[in-house]
């Protein structure tokens, strides 16, 4: 026979995950909570699993911020969703990576050092962990210069499954099936046609 001391020892099984897919359907009781029909919300989530980003519009005080947050929070859970407020002085840098001062107390000098805005490590955050969905909530879409804030990252809203040099070198970057974005634009402001023709498309 064979003595169990000499046996071969067994490592944990891991639990693997399947990836996310898609989303299922929200319940009656979040329409009713979230003030809107059954209708409509389905309709938002079956464009978030088609197209993996949808923007509301609307005057201002309408709702459209709480909608965002509160449907990404039911999709995704709170601890999944980001939320980012765009302005006129917002950028590339701010948004996805850029080079910032960094202090060195010890010789007192300042450098500068290449830090990840949030939809950079949301993204890395989402192929870490491919069987979960995150959400990038984007409040007042249109008040930045959008152009100027995405750079060659619109090409990847509508082609995820293709990587992009980014303008500060590094691998290609790609937008992870996993990672979602709901955005709101005030039609106050300005309105929706003044939006670049590529992000509305």
């Amino acid at each position: 026979g064979v003595d169990e001391d000499d046996a071969p020892e067994s490592a944990p099984l891991t639990e693997i995950r399947p990836p996310h897919v898609d989303f299922a359907a929200l319940s009656a009781a979040t329409a009713n909570e979230l003030f809107v029909s059954q209708e409509w919300l389905d309709e938002v989530v079956e464009l978030l699993n088609e197209k993996r980003q949808l923007v509301f519009y609307g005057p201002p005080g309408t709702g459209k911020t709480f909608l965002a947050r509160r449907i990404a929070a039911q999709l995704v859970g709170e601890q999944q969703v980001r939320l980012v407020q765009f302005h006129p002085s917002y950028t590339y840098e701010d948004f996805f990576e850029g080079f910032r001062p960094a202090a060195d107390a010890e010789s007192g000098t300042v450098s500068l050092e290449l830090r990840a805005g949030p939809l950079r490590r949301l993204a890395s955050e989402a192929k870490e962990h491919p069987d979960q969905a995150f959400i990038l909530v984007i409040d007042e879409l249109n008040r930045a210069n959008i152009a100027k804030v995405f750079g060659e990252l619109y090409f990847l809203l509508e082609y995820r499954d293709q990587g992009v040099e980014v303008l500060y070198g590094g691998e290609p970057f790609t937008l992870p099936t996993n990672l979602y974005f709901v955005c709101t634009m005030n039609t106050a402001d300005r309105s929706i046609a003044l939006l670049d023709a590529a992000m509305r498309r």
